[in-house]
């Protein structure tokens, strides 16, 4: 009988977990084993077709939990609308030690084309990355939550109330999509780091006597990196407020203020680049 390498050559099969993959042609051997949760996709493409966007590493999901029916809607509006609704988000109820029991299933809309800007294929791509990251992001969404502002780098909570201000204070600095990416991230490198809901923040004190959060910079760091990717600008963090340089050469100062009812005030000032006379 003959082996699977002398059939196909040495290195000719790769396996990707769920199935294997014959790279001389681009198919697999199998479908995808998560066919169901993607009916308008074929059952042996790989991630859409899409591969220069999207990758497939044999992961897992992001798994909510809801505070309250209204936390869902406004996380889920808040999704597709950032993908100008050319995408669904579904959720899939999952058994969860740590009780995130709804899983996101995030499917392209047949026959819409989507149009997006390069800011909101930013956030497809990353918030993809999330979905098929082989850690499993876990995050609770919370509304108007007095203990949250934004998000919770220990608890995981998201405060979705919180994400949207950044898009109602204005066009300039973070935006909502980038907010909401930036929590995902960084807990999805948090996840990545080995802890649950709950740790996270080794503390210590510098040699200034500041806390020094160790576990928290990298994925605090990486959170950013997607924020920035999804609002189109660099974000410079302060002691006071943080300050965005656009694409256009602005700049924007933006203040975070929790109010005491658990939501916040977005403060936004935008200076445009200085024009140079002509000499």
């Amino acid at each position: 009988m003959e082996s699977d390498n002398e059939l196909k050559g040495e290195g000719n099969s790769y396996d990707y977990g769920a199935r294997m993959l014959d790279p001389r042609i681009g198919r697999w051997f199998a479908p995808d084993p998560l066919e169901r949760d993607y009916p308008s996709l074929s059952t042996y493409g790989y991630v859409a077709n899409s591969p220069i966007i999207f990758t497939d590493p044999d992961g897992q999901k992001i798994r909510l939990k809801f505070k309250s029916p209204e936390a869902r809607d406004a996380y889920i509006q808040l999704v597709e609308s950032t993908l100008n609704c050319s995408y669904i988000v579904t959720l899939k109820t999952v058994e969860d030690d740590l009780g995130y029991s709804s899983e996101i299933v995030l499917t392209k809309i047949d026959g819409i084309e989507a149009n997006l800007s390069e800011k909101q294929k930013a956030f497809l791509k990353d918030y993809k990355g999330a979905i098929d990251a082989e850690a499993t992001v876990r995050q609770e969404i919370v509304r108007n939550d007095k203990g949250t502002t934004v998000g919770d780098f220990r608890t995981n909570k998201l405060d979705i109330e919180d994400v949207k201000k950044f898009d109602e204070a204005g066009e300039f600095g973070a935006s909502s999509a980038g907010s909401l990416i930036h929590e995902t991230i960084e807990q999805l490198e948090k996840c990545q780091a080995g802890f649950c809901p709950g740790e996270g923040l080794a503390e210590k004190y510098d040699a200034n006597g500041k806390v020094d959060l160790t576990n928290y910079k990298g994925p605090h760091s990486a959170g950013i990196k997607a924020e920035d990717r999804a609002n189109g600008n660099t974000r410079t963090e302060g002691q006071k407020f943080d300050t965005f340089t656009e694409k256009d050469g602005s700049t924007t100062k933006q203040l975070v203020v929790p109010t005491a009812n658990g939501s916040i005030n977005v403060i936004k000032k935008n200076t445009p680049k200085p024009i140079t006379p002509k000499k």
